[in-house]
């Protein structure tokens, strides 16, 4: 084990070593030297290289490093939270971040019951429907949903749906006062949620979380998934905060 590590901090010095040069090093005979490589290669700590015929450190050091600099990713460090949510709630929980004019899922915990609103990483929502889009729209700087509204990017999935700036607008005067905001049936007929804001001080949200299910087993619970929802967003957003932003941009 002391040979092995020898090894690996001996790159220190140079980006290459050969059998050659190991046993020298290490005082050893090159088959021995030959083995130790070996064994570090079927590791990834090392990798050969037949174009210098010497040794490189290998994809698993490299990982190590990054890992070690950059700590984990906000994905790895909300997904625990995002599950707990979902073990609360009994619904399908989403976290999401807002780019541009749209919604982007980061994370998300599937609902235990088989009747369920599914999710996945990647997927978009508009930000005129649906408690995700309307939450994140609605701690944005003045004048976002008017330029949103001359974009053209305000569109009707459903009769529920909210498309006129007015309305949206007093949407907004209730999300913020409630501190949540809720839809049904605004993208998916039969469809309820929740959503809340990840608060970190007093600039625009890049985040929330929000709780997804049947209409009939969401509405009646709306203040008690709220009340879930913003305990663990605050919790996200203390994790979030420890990051700097562009960690954050580059991640998601």
């Amino acid at each position: 084990m002391g040979r092995a590590a020898r090894i690996l901090v001996g790159f220190k010095e140079s980006e290459t070593v050969t059998l050659s040069e190991c046993a020298a090093q290490l005082g050893i005979a090159k088959s021995m030297a030959h083995r130790l490589l070996t064994t570090l290669a079927e590791y990834d700590l090392v990798a050969f290289d037949p174009k210098v015929k010497a040794y490189r450190i290998g994809p698993s050091i490299l990982s190590i490093a990054r890992s070690v600099t950059e700590g984990p990713s906000i994905s790895e460090l909300i997904g625990p939270l995002v599950r707990e949510a979902a073990d609360l709630t009994h619904e399908t929980i989403t976290f999401c971040k807002i780019q541009g004019d749209r919604g982007v899922c980061v994370a998300f915990a599937d609902s235990p019951h088989a009747m369920r609103l599914t999710v996945s990483n990647g997927d978009e929502y508009a930000l005129n429907a649906g408690a995700i889009g309307k939450c994140l729209l609605a701690y944005q700087a003045d004048g976002f949903l008017e330029e949103l509204a001359a974009s053209g990017n305000i569109r009707r999935y459903t009769e529920n749906t909210v498309v006129e700036p007015a309305r949206l607008r007093k949407e907004i005067e209730t999300i913020r006062a409630q501190g949540f905001a809720f839809s049904r049936e605004e993208m998916t007929p039969g469809a309820s949620s929740i959503g809340v804001p990840v608060l970190e001080g007093d600039g625009p949200v890049r985040f929330c979380l929000a709780a997804s299910g049947p209409a009939l087993r969401v509405d009646d619970r709306k203040d008690e998934i709220a009340s879930v929802l913003v305990d663990i967003a605050k919790r996200i957003s203390s994790l979030v905060g420890q990051r700097r932003p562009e960690e954050i941009i580059k991640e998601t």
